[in-house]
């Protein structure tokens, strides 16, 4: 999370935005420019802290940069994640077909759907369990 503050804060109002920041768990780089300083908040983004912060005077505006599910995203991990399902690599280049229908209303009926799934090259079956009906 980066915070920017207000052209021309002093150093007092810097102090109680790095003080805050750390009352809320976060880490403080400060980099203090020719017209502005801005803090980068070191620790994961919490939404409440940004609320938290905007309402300060000196503060410009906060700035979240992590994207949300930061562990499953190219931001974190650059290489591909892949795993192996019956035999069947998922993540890799292969483009990976899952076929089925919408509801499971009997087990004849979904024997059927299953071959012709595999009959069109699908890699996996599903089907719905449980379809309210209006």
């Amino acid at each position: 999370m980066i915070v920017v503050l207000n052209p021309g804060v002093d150093e007092v109002e810097i102090k109680e935005v790095e003080d805050r920041l750390k009352r809320l768990g976060f880490g403080v780089h400060r980099s203090t420019g020719e017209n502005r300083t801005i803090l980068g908040a070191i620790g994961a983004p919490k939404e409440d802290a940004r609320d938290a912060l905007q309402v300060m005077p000196c503060v410009e505006k906060v700035v979240i940069i992590s994207q949300p599910f930061k562990l499953v995203s190219r931001e974190y991990k650059r290489e591909k994640t892949e795993f192996e399902v019956g035999g069947t690599l998922v993540g890799g280049d292969q483009v990976i077909l899952v076929a089925g229908p919408c509801a499971v209303e009997g087990r004849e009926e979904f024997l059927e759907a299953a071959e012709r799934a595999k009959e069109a090259g699908a890699n996996f079956l599903r089907g719905g369990a449980y379809k309210p009906r209006t």
